[in-house]
């Protein structure tokens, strides 16, 4: 199939392109280093690991039977290390639920996998612009 004989040319074409531009981008902009940046520390840090229903501990008190629902969150989280600047509008997606069952907690969180987050997985590292690597230009 045509994706077949060209994906591999295109996936290509793109790395090559991004390397280019992420280096014309850190030549105007300079390097930003993860182990000072406030938007990956503290309760921006990313939460790298996907898990599935861990039972969660209550420190304190009982929950009703009764109470079951959820709550989700929606919100960004770097799935690997950022090259560059980064920004808290950079992140890739990730839900993370807390579920409410038969007087148990758990937790639960997934990364929203966009084409975007598919091609950086595959390359093993970040290969698009993102949003803080346009400071400084206009």
């Amino acid at each position: 199939s045509y994706a077949e004989v060209f994906g591999d040319v295109v996936k290509r074409g793109v790395k090559f392109f991004c390397d280019r531009v992420s280096g014309v981008l850190g030549s105007l902009g300079g390097k930003e280093s993860s182990n000072t940046n406030i938007h990956l520390h503290g309760g921006y840090a990313p939460v790298r690991k996907e898990v599935h229903e861990i039972d969660c501990e209550l420190l304190e008190g009982a929950l009703p039977e009764s109470l079951t629902g959820a709550y989700l969150r929606n919100g960004p989280n770097a799935a690997m290390e950022p090259e560059g600047r980064y920004r808290i509008f950079d992140g890739d997606g990730m839900v993370h639920a807390v579920r409410f069952r038969d007087g148990k907690v758990s937790f639960s969180n997934r990364y929203v996998l966009t084409k975007r987050l598919e091609v950086e997985l595959s390359h093993g590292r970040p290969v698009f612009i993102r949003l803080a690597d346009c400071h400084g230009l206009s």
